[in-house]
């Protein structure tokens, strides 16, 4: 359940996962060729690959990533998979009527494989110019027309040259793993706003309900999740010397938001509450399929210069979300004064 509730919150894509930068942000956009993706920057914030990803009406996501030496990998993503993570998969393909390849793909989720590719001109340009790959893995065949591919793997190429080397900007959307005291500040803050303001209803996550079947890594890698009757919410903490002041956050995420959003898009913020120490604003989503939902934002500096990273969502209408930020906010200006 919280998985399909949580997908659209703080987005968390699969590409950058596709190489070993298991954390990193994102340096530019790209839009090709019915392709998107991006340019990744790794954790210590310099960059480090370009990934595209394409979703066919099967349900499944392909996804192409190349690496800043040029190494590249193929992913494959789809709710239908039932993968063990970590397990290796025989994989055949070929590309029209190339030869057939056999390699070995990896799961890195339950419904995620990825394959590491040969670094040669021959296969690259097999994708590139190719009509339809096919796939032979776990007694299924599958089809995908590579319509765009050239214009999409060219583009990746290009990509790497133009960031190789580069840093990246400040990122609203990194966060840093807690340490047991600034977790339990982040958990003494978020129990004392439920227990002053009247809040109904509302619990905290424990480790025991994180660790059940199904629970996105990003809950998991909050300081602190909670659940209430209509919304549910994340504190993370993002590291010291990530941001210059809290409203840099706010691009990174209603940009984030508004790619994830696959229908009509809305966001604000409140202008007296978005400065160097404190910055609060919202987005708004109304699917062309599902539930309209809304995610309200409240990002605070702290006395040793790292950032909370508040989220409060909820479906159809935002007065739930709405009324837990707006508490939430006048808590966090607590912490200021």
């Amino acid at each position: 359940m919280f998985a399909k509730w949580f997908k659209p919150l703080f987005i968390t894509a699969l590409m950058p996962f596709l190489t070993s930068h298991a954390k990193g942000g994102v340096i530019e956009r790209i839009s090709v060729a019915g392709w998107e993706g991006a340019a990744y920057t790794s954790e210590t914030g310099r960059f480090s690959h370009c990934a595209v990803s394409a979703k066919y009406k099967s349900g499944i996501e392909l996804i192409f990533s190349v690496s800043d030496d040029y190494s590249w990998r193929i992913g494959f993503v789809s709710d239908a998979f039932n993968m063990t993570k970590g397990q290796s998969i025989d994989i055949t393909y070929f590309i029209d009527t190339n030869r057939p390849r056999f390699v070995h793909g990896r799961a890195i989720s339950k419904t995620s494989v990825v394959v590491e590719l040969p670094s040669t001109t021959e296969v690259f340009d097999q994708f590139r110019s190719g009509k339809l790959l096919n796939v032979i893995a776990v007694g299924r065949s599958l089809g995908f027309n590579l319509d765009g591919t050239h214009r999409a793997l060219s583009e990746l190429i290009e990509c790497i040259s133009r960031n190789k080397g580069r840093a990246g900007p400040a990122d609203g959307n990194r966060t840093a793993a807690a340490t047991p005291a600034q977790t339990l500040e982040a958990v003494k803050f978020v129990a004392n706003v439920f227990a002053g303001n009247g809040f109904e209803g509302y619990r905290i996550l424990t480790e025991a309900d994180l660790k059940k079947q199904g629970i996105p890594q990003e809950l998991k890698e909050a300081a602190v999740t909670w659940v209430g009757p209509d919304t549910l919410g994340t504190l993370h903490i993002m590291p010291k010397g990530l941001l210059t002041s809290a409203a840099d956050a706010m691009p990174y995420l209603i940009s984030a938001d508004s790619k994830s959003c696959e229908g009509k898009f809305g966001s604000g913020s409140s202008s007296e509450n978005n400065n160097k120490l404190i910055s609060r604003f919202f987005t708004l989503c109304s699917p062309s399929s599902g539930r309209p939902y809304s995610i309200f934002y409240t990002i605070v500096r702290l006395a040793d210069e790292t950032y909370y990273r508040i989220g409060s969502m909820s479906f159809d209408t935002p007065d739930a979300a709405r009324s837990a930020d707006e508490t939430i906010g006048q808590a966090a200006l607590t912490i200021l004064r």
